[in-house]
């Protein structure tokens, strides 16, 4: 795994004015972020769905995917609210929780790298095809 120093790139995007170029610079960031975590754990699909599995027999009641990454947004949010505690990244964290919830309604088969790479080159962020 590449180490990505998540804080200076942050710090570099929030100087840009302009918030399109914001935009396609964190999902530069988000693509290499994914490759890196991709490699390292495997998809994030599968995680979070074994999680929903785990978490449905510990509570003994159906847990989501989508539960489980909307969990995830929350606590970054409540980081994120507590202004001693938050950090340029909860930010960023904040963004890739999101982006996971609506990637998790895209085919399988398609990595969130493929999908950001596809977001920052054409600017079309769907989640369809």
């Amino acid at each position: 795994m590449k180490d990505i120093d998540v804080y200076g790139e942050m710090e570099k995007i929030y100087e840009i004015a302009d918030y399109r170029e914001q935009v396609h610079k964190t999902l530069e960031l988000l693509v290499r972020i994914f490759d890196n975590r991709d490699d390292q754990y495997g998809d994030f699909r599968d995680n979070f769905e074994q999680m929903a599995r785990f978490q449905s027999l510990f509570f003994n009641r159906k847990v989501t995917s989508k539960d489980i990454v909307s969990k995830y947004m929350m606590s970054k949010l409540i980081r994120i609210s507590q202004k001693e505690i938050n950090k340029p990244d909860n930010n960023l964290d904040l963004a890739i929780y999101a982006i996971l919830h609506l990637l998790l309604d895209t085919p399988k088969k398609q990595k969130a790298s493929q999908v950001f790479r596809k977001w920052h080159k054409t600017g079309v962020y769907d989640v369809i095809n």
